[in-house]
């Protein structure tokens, strides 16, 4: 296996090495997550039979899709879980709209090469982030306030509050209008000429 979208297979005719179709992965040299994608391929094809539908030929390389008999389309698989992003070369249009599907969802997901540090550029080495320094609290300092003498001011008195003015109401219509209708024996305003009936309720 030279990288994860190149593989060598064997079959009835001979070894053959083909570049699988609609990936692009990580160079092995120094792209980044190209160590995880290699490990990942190798795991996933190592010893699999698989099905190669070879498309054309490119400088002596066979452009094929390949699908796992025991796993599905092996493009698909890696797009989904981050191992490679999608690469529109000789890939029929009905194939590319899933795969570019697949490569939407790894995206979205942050999958793999999509998350950090690698955020989706795999044709360099990972950038390691250093993490944030914490604050250095700077050590507390002790002042020593001197004395003084202060001249306790006593509060200001509080004002008496006016006494409440006698509610006066000539007639029942001045009562209502002054939303205070009906007015109740003891309270301000009532009086004995506006309760006829002399129940102690006076504008009923």
């Amino acid at each position: 296996m030279v990288d994860a979208s190149t593989i060598k297979v064997t079959g009835p005719g001979g070894g053959k090495i083909i570049h699988v179709l609609g990936l692009a992965t990580p160079p092995s040299t120094n792209g980044c997550f190209a160590t995880e994608t290699v490990t990942w391929a190798k795991n996933t094809l190592a010893g699999q039979e698989v099905v190669i539908q070879a498309v054309s030929d490119d400088a002596g390389v066979a452009l094929a899709s390949v699908s796992m008999v025991n796993g599905g389309d092996y493009s698909t698989t890696a797009l989904k879980a981050g191992y490679a992003k999608y690469a529109s070369k000789a890939v029929e249009k009905t194939v590319g709209v899933a795969l570019q599907a697949a490569e939407a969802a790894a995206r979205t997901a942050g999958n793999g090469l999509w998350g950090p540090p690698c955020l989706g550029k795999i044709d360099t080495p990972p950038t390691s982030v250093a993490p944030p320094q914490q604050p250095v609290a700077a050590p507390p300092t002790t002042t020593r306030a001197e004395p003084t003498t202060k001249k306790t001011t006593p509060p200001p008195a509080a004002e008496e509050p006016d006494p409440p003015k006698a509610a006066y109401y000539p007639n029942c219509a001045a009562a209502r209008a002054a939303g205070a209708a009906p007015l109740y024996a003891g309270q301000p305003g009532y009086s004995r000429k506006l309760d006829r009936d002399g129940d102690g309720v006076a504008c009923e």
